[in-house]
């Protein structure tokens, strides 16, 4: 049996919140907060649903997406307090692709975790 290999992405930046409020503006940013609830998104152009597999407030919730081209796409977001505010960390892990569109969609995964840690710093900022 082949190993699966899986793609990761990863970012963190450091918002300017606390940890609580920071979290506030996580949820209202994705949609979740609790386990089961789901989103629809467009990742590459095809359509996807995320579900809230892990929801841990303030810390931590963890997302699975079913829909795309990829048999495993999981992301999840981490708080962690900060003296300069608190640390957010973004990452995605995507099953390795085999083919052109997978890879696309890949490519549309891993250019969507920046932009939405950009769009929760904005969220937080005075």
């Amino acid at each position: 049996m082949v190993k699966p290999m899986y793609i990761p992405t990863v970012a963190e930046r450091v918002l300017p919140a606390d940890r609580d409020t920071a979290w506030r503006a996580l949820v209202d940013l994705v949609g979740v907060g609790a386990v089961g609830d789901t989103r629809p998104r467009a990742l590459g152009g095809i359509p996807v649903t995320e579900t809230a597999i892990s929801v841990e407030p303030p810390w931590r919730l963890v997302l699975d997406a079913r829909g795309g081209p990829t048999a495993f796409h999981q992301e999840s977001i981490v708080l962690v307090p900060d003296a300069a505010g608190c640390l957010a960390m973004w990452s995605a892990l995507v099953l390795e692709p085999d083919d052109d569109a997978t890879t696309a969609y890949l490519n549309a995964v891993a250019g969507q975790v920046e932009p939405q840690l950009d769009q929760l710093s904005r969220r937080l900022s005075p």
